[in-house]
């Protein structure tokens, strides 16, 4: 259940949300979590590492696809000199910070590469269906009046709206905007696209008064004259002179001619990037154009006063919305403490049943969660201390077909650290020495069943797949390079995990005196693409510091963590979160 990466490009990452559109059941479908290398939870990043027995050298591999009905075909190189997704040479150029064909697509941008699932993480165009999309907008044609054109929902906001047989007109005038509120959107998540049909005012000349904007907002108005839109990004039609133009806050900054357009839209990523559309194809693109987070709906402007001989005003004749998942690293919500202290938590759900566990006091424990997510503890430790000479730790859950599993790591007398199990049986815990030598082990599972064991040995990564003793190490992994420390950099604890087609990585990382997690994904563990920050300190409360020895859990469009939050006075309280996230992208 964790995350590789490269380097230690850390870019910052923005946790805003709009948690009342992400209700619902809990997921899970990944993979428990290592604990912290760095601190007494964890296996420390000094440990020699014991012998493997039964996994053999590691010899250089493909690697082990996430979906192998993603993936594609590992074995074909692209031709020479192009980014692509072939062989691992191929996957690697899509993550060098390189254009390396100079056809202007670096990286995950390039035709090339844009396939691979792990170029979806953190794109703003590779979504998949948002299941808490509500109907919105409709056709407005033959409205006889503004009550029997909009939803229940539809909030006016300023002078109204009325009906006409062309649609809904904006009420404003000379002395402020009219119009309605519709929707609530959670911008940092979500792709949004809006198409408004306009039906333009006629006899409209220099000075006329018919202006339409369709977008999204911070808030909408309240009721009564006087008050004036600030759309944070809007399509805004105007009469006058006959264009449509991309309004950016109090910021109109392009027109485009309508050129006999009534079809024209707005594309919003969470990346912050918007697209002006005109029948459907994009003529203005814009990058870093708002700050993603919540917003409404808004559409709003001025007309004329109505009457029998009166011009026609301006009229929205159809508003289309649509809403697609991303998957965005860093949007996590809703933390909490659980109201326990210990080190290196481990989430798993088996059953329908979570359980999570962690090392305390150099035992591991194990409890279920209960009501309102209170934890019930198991009786007794799974692992006491005394079980190896130099202590167990780093416990990792993972629902077996034949029961509860836990992964850990103990430790030797001479400092050295192996892996050890146990599994739940009907007599308790059975628990048995694997044979593989290092510590904090995170296990995930791959689309065709494979299992897979990372582990931290001698400061270097090892790679098994497998299960129980037939483990087998896979070679060629770039994670020594990817993840390698700066000068002043600890590593800490990692957790791995199978979402959306790639796996994903979360490791832990610290700086000084803070501690946060980044995360990389990769297709087939072999080549990784950073990605930067993805879980830091709040800043207040039990994490306000930093977030360490985190473990994640994904299961349909949702990942869930547990983790250690510092707080700055020496706390290791263990804290909740999660966050949205597509597990059908695609572009």
């Amino acid at each position: 259940m964790s995350a590789g990466a490269r380097g230690a490009l850390f870019v910052a990452a923005m946790l805003v949300g709009c948690a009342a559109l992400d209700e619902g059941p809990s997921g899970a479908g990944g993979d428990g979590g290592p604990g912290d290398l760095a601190r007494d939870g964890g296996g420390g990043l000094a440990d020699a590492g014991v012998p493997s027995i039964d996994a053999g050298a590691a010899e250089p591999s493909p690697g082990v696809p996430a979906d192998p009905d993603r993936s594609g075909d590992f074995s074909e190189a692209p031709p020479s000199g192009v980014d692509g997704a072939g062989d691992v040479a191929g996957r690697r150029s899509c993550y060098d910070g390189a254009d390396n064909d100079g056809e202007g697509g670096e990286d995950c941008e390039d035709p090339g590469c844009e396939g691979l699932a792990s170029c979806c993480v953190g794109d703003g165009d590779c979504c998949g269906p948002d299941p808490a999309a509500v109907a919105l907008g409709g056709s407005y044609v033959g409205c006889a009046d503004a009550e029997s054109c909009l939803r229940a929902e539809d909030v006016p906001f300023g002078e109204g709206v009325r009906g006409s047989a062309r649609g809904i007109v904006p009420a404003g005038d000379a002395g402020g905007d009219g119009g309605f509120a519709f929707g609530a959107f959670d911008l940092s998540t979500r792709r949004v696209v809006l198409d408004a049909g306009i039906d333009p005012a006629t006899e409209c000349g220099v000075g006329c008064l018919e202006t339409l904007g369709v977008g999204v907002g911070v808030a909408a108005p309240p009721s009564g004259s006087g008050q004036v839109v600030s759309a944070s990004v809007a399509l805004v039609y105007a009469g006058a002179r006959d264009e449509v133009g991309l309004q950016l806050g109090d910021r109109l900054v392009r027109r485009v001619a309508r050129e006999g357009a009534t079809e024209w839209g707005l594309v919003l990523r969470p990346t912050g990037a918007v697209a002006l559309t005109r029948g459907g194809v994009s003529v203005v693109e814009v990058a870093g154009a708002f700050a993603p987070g919540p917003a409404v709906g808004l559409v709003y402007g001025r007309s004329r006063n109505p009457g029998a001989t009166a011009p026609a005003p301006v009229a929205l004749a159809s508003l289309g919305v649509e809403t697609e998942l991303c998957d965005v690293p860093g949007t996590w919500r809703e933390r909490r403490a659980l109201g326990q202290t210990g080190e290196a938590p481990s989430l798993a759900r088996r059953d329908g049943e979570t359980w999570i566990a962690w090392a305390e006091a150099g035992a591991l424990r194990v409890a279920r969660e209960g009501v309102e997510g209170a934890l019930e503890r198991l009786e007794g430790p799974v692992v006491d201390a005394a079980w190896a000479a130099g202590g167990v730790g780093d416990p990792e859950l993972w629902p077996g077909e034949e029961g509860w599993e836990l992964y850990f790591t103990a430790r030797g007398a001479d400092g050295t650290s192996e892996i050890g199990h146990a599994a739940l049986g009907e007599g308790g815990w059975e628990v048995e020495r694997l044979g593989i030598g290092g510590a904090a082990p995170t296990v995930a599972e791959a689309g065709d069943g494979t299992r897979v064991l990372l582990v931290r040995d001698a400061a270097a990564w090892r790679v098994y797949t497998g299960a129980g003793g037939a483990w087998a190490a896979l070679g060629g992994s770039d994670l020594d390079v990817v993840t390698a420390p700066a000068e002043d950099e600890v590593l800490g604890g990692a957790s791995l995990v199978v979402h959306d087609g790639a796996w994903q990585l979360h490791l832990a990382r610290r700086r000084g005196t803070r501690w946060r997690v980044a995360l990389y994904a990769s297709d087939e563990l072999v080549a990784w693409r950073p990605l930067g920050v993805g879980l830091e300190g709040d800043g207040e409360g039990f994490d306000r510091l930093g977030v360490r020895a985190v473990d994640v859990w994904a299961e349909g469009p949702r990942l869930e963590a547990v983790y250690v939050g510092d707080d700055g006075q020496g706390g290791a309280a263990l804290g909740r979160t999660w966050r949205p996230a597509t597990d059908q992208g695609s572009r």
